[in-house]
């Protein structure tokens, strides 16, 4: 697979418009510390306020003025995510997320469980920008009615 970024134009907005492309990432042995709700949301899944990875790996590609990936692998030594959305050039965010706690005790575990979707992750959306992320958990009516038995009222 050839990595690659093709566009057109001599001024950046036909150039930034025109940009087509795909490539790959792949990074190991790292990590990122955060602060605001992003810390909050690791601390929940028992890292501490930062995540150390031992690799993260995407294929992407780049059209309608965002960078796409179908799937974001963030192989951490505490947590494992799956990131699949896309970040505009302008930096918004449209992300799904799905964090699965690698440390949990077995008591934390049972009580995240009926937030958890079929694989085991934490159902997370990434939205805002890159400047200030949001993070948005499992929709608490979804999961109501989910454990009331399906109401829909």
């Amino acid at each position: 697979r050839d990595d690659q970024l093709d566009a057109a134009g001599t001024e950046w907005l036909p150039v930034k418009k025109s940009m087509l492309g795909r490539g790959s990432l792949a990074v190991t042995d790292g990590s990122v510390t955060q602060s605001g709700m992003l810390g909050d949301l690791l601390e929940l899944l028992d890292g501490g306020r930062g995540l150390s990875f031992s690799s993260v790996k995407t294929e992407f590609s780049v059209h309608d003025r965002r960078v796409w990936n179908e799937r974001l692998l963030v192989d951490g030594k505490e947590h494992a995510m799956v990131f699949s959305g896309s970040t505009a050039f302008n930096g918004d965010l449209d992300y799904r997320i799905g964090a699965k706690a690698l440390r949990l005790g077995k008591k934390r575990l049972e009580r995240l469980k009926p937030l958890l979707d079929a694989d085991g992750n934490l159902p997370l959306r990434l939205s805002g920008n890159i400047a200030k992320p949001k993070v948005k958990g499992p929709d608490a009516k979804g999961l109501l009615g989910g454990l009331l038995g399906g109401r829909d009222d």
